[in-house]
């Protein structure tokens, strides 16, 4: 069944304005009485069955509702990538169902490192929403200058490839508030002793060195509730 981004919710009716929604709409050449889901970034999954359209707007009757909670509920903190690859993990964010996510450039970054762009992000995260019916919005909190910018503490957890324990071995997952993946160059000497003196927790993923976005997906993918 396929899902779209509705983008009103009206009574027992919902609606589609966004033109590209429309143009998804016309592609899957969606008939009147058929039915589909529809997400709406605000933890509510919608069944319903399609009307037709109202002048530009696509209406569907509501027949069901469900509030789902977030998959992944937790913030992570991404280091830079190719701006291609943080545009994927966006949409992994999405399709994953994390709570909020940004990117930060670490010490090792090229100082003219390119970011993603915004509306190519948003895109992305509403794209991997479809995918796995996810009707939360992540959050995306942007850039960080430096490691220095996020709120590091005890409550944060850190994958850093030569870490005692693993991911699995952590007893309970209630005390985690974010999550830190190191960006592609790693992180510095400076970098390193701040996590310490924070008391972050820290993790491996095993033996295997991973690429950002594949460090991210696995690691959102273990930490699901």
């Amino acid at each position: 069944m396929p899902s779209f981004f509705a983008d009103k919710i009206t009574g027992k009716n919902a609606f589609i304005i966004n033109s590209e929604e429309i143009k998804h709409l016309k592609v899957k050449r969606i008939k009147i009485g058929e039915a589909v889901r529809l997400i709406d970034g605000k933890g509510f999954l919608y069944f319903v069955t399609y009307k037709g359209f109202e002048g530009k707007e696509a209406v569907f009757l509501i027949n069901k509702i469900e509030k789902i909670p977030y998959f992944v509920p937790f913030t992570f903190y991404i280091g830079f990538t190719d701006p291609g690859k943080m545009e994927l993990i966006a949409e992994k964010a999405g399709e994953m169902g994390v709570k909020a996510f940004g990117f930060f450039k670490g010490d090792k970054t090229e100082k003219h490192a390119k970011s993603p762009n915004e509306d190519k992000v948003r895109k992305k995260i509403i794209s991997g929403m479809k995918q796995s019916d996810n009707p939360n919005m992540p959050m995306y909190l942007g850039i960080m200058d430096s490691l220095d910018e996020i709120g590091l503490s005890s409550d944060s957890l850190v994958f850093l490839p030569d870490a005692d324990d693993e991911i699995q071995d952590i007893v309970s997952k209630d005390n985690i508030k974010n999550v830190i993946v190191g960006p592609r160059e790693g992180f510095s000497e400076r970098e390193l002793g701040l996590l310490e003196r924070k008391n972050t927790l820290s993790v491996t993923l095993g033996d295997t060195t991973y690429r950002v976005e594949t460090a991210f997906i696995i690691a959102s993918f273990l930490l699901k509730k």
